[in-house]
């Protein structure tokens, strides 16, 4: 590699060369091998200072983001511009200084990286002609090259409030680059889709139609094993109120002896109740039926007891036979015996 060293050493040695060989050496092209010579050697000397100035470079412009930092939410234009100035000055010192090494841009060039003027520019000025002026030709431009025609969605919404029709929405879709066909579809999925929550709310008060419900909730993204779920809330939703009337008729029945329990079971079956209800509903009226004959029993204990027909002896082990337990069952006998009647009506 050719230094600058190497290359004074090669200029010597031609002037001193052999005789005859500086004879054919033209005075101008020597001095200007010299000149050259001395001009690398001052921008070798020069580069040599600028690297050496580094660590300085590195450091400068960090007073201004303290400052910056420290102004508030929106900073300091102030603390900005005279950052700017500063570093400028500096530029320029190493812009004459590279004039006279012959190399003032690259000077420049390299103080600019090292302390980042660029990017501060950038924050004082770019950053004000993009905030200020960008916005408002855009605009300006806007006005006069967009097409005065509403996109697809604008379209619908104006749709809605009559000022288009259908036509003038698909319109619309092909100028956003849609086919007919595509824009259609596209127009189905903008109407509204009742949620689960509506859905649930007209159940209270209309049959739904099962194709109808199941489409709606497809489109709103529900999977099949979960419309299936919600259709057997919504197929029993609007007669849920005179499911439960009959559900209490039937049990009011059930329980006084009207209905047995498998005609119950039947009833409950046709209401489409669900297996767990259905099962528990049974066992109320069961257990209500069974009641309803313990407490009819003891009162025809208590009235042959009563009219004398059994003594008090037969009144208690016929309580102990229906199986109420022993603490119950004498408290009734001695409730009659306290209201006076003891073997007698």
């Amino acid at each position: 590699m050719v230094t600058p060293e190497s290359y004074a050493a090669n200029l010597m040695q031609a002037v001193s060369g052999p005789e005859g060989f500086f004879a054919g050496f033209p005075s101008s092209k020597v001095a200007f091998a010299v000149q050259n010579m001395i001009e690398k050697w001052t921008q070798d000397d020069a580069l040599n200072k600028v690297f050496a100035l580094m660590p300085n470079m590195l450091n400068l412009g960090f007073e201004v983001m303290d400052q910056v930092a420290r102004a508030g939410p929106e900073g300091s234009i102030a603390a900005v511009r005279t950052g700017i100035e500063t570093q400028m000055k500096e530029i320029q010192i190493a812009m004459k200084a590279g004039l006279w090494a012959g190399a003032g841009s690259t000077y420049s060039a390299i103080e600019e990286d090292f302390f980042g003027t660029h990017t501060l520019m950038q924050t004082y000025k770019t950053l004000a002609w993009n905030t200020a002026v960008t916005p408002r030709m855009r605009r300006y431009w806007n006005k006069l090259y967009t097409p005065n025609w509403p996109n697809l969605t604008t379209a619908f919404t104006l749709m809605l409030y009559d000022y288009m029709t259908e036509a003038d929405v698909l319109r619309a879709g092909a100028m956003d680059g849609w086919s007919t066909d595509h824009a259609k579809a596209l127009l189905e999925t903008m109407w509204y889709t009742p949620s689960l929550y509506d859905l649930t709310r007209l159940a209270d008060f209309t049959e739904l139609d099962q194709t109808w419900a199941l489409k709606q909730m497809r489109q709103r993204g529900l999977k099949d094993e979960d419309m299936a779920r919600i259709w057997q809330m919504l197929e029993i939703r609007p007669l849920r109120e005179e499911v439960r009337t009959i559900t209490g008729k039937g049990l009011y029945c059930r329980q006084h002896g009207y209905w047995t329990h498998d005609y119950f079971e039947g009833i409950l079956m046709e209401l489409k109740l669900k297996t767990k209800e259905r099962e528990l509903l049974s066992y109320v009226g069961d257990v209500a039926y069974t009641v309803e004959l313990l407490e009819e029993w003891i009162e025809i204990l208590r009235w042959r007891f009563r009219t004398a027909l059994i003594s008090e002896e037969e009144f208690l082990q016929g309580l102990l036979d229906l199986g109420v337990i022993y603490e119950k069952a004498n408290c009734i006998v001695e409730l009659e015996k306290a209201r006076g009647y003891y073997g007698y009506y």
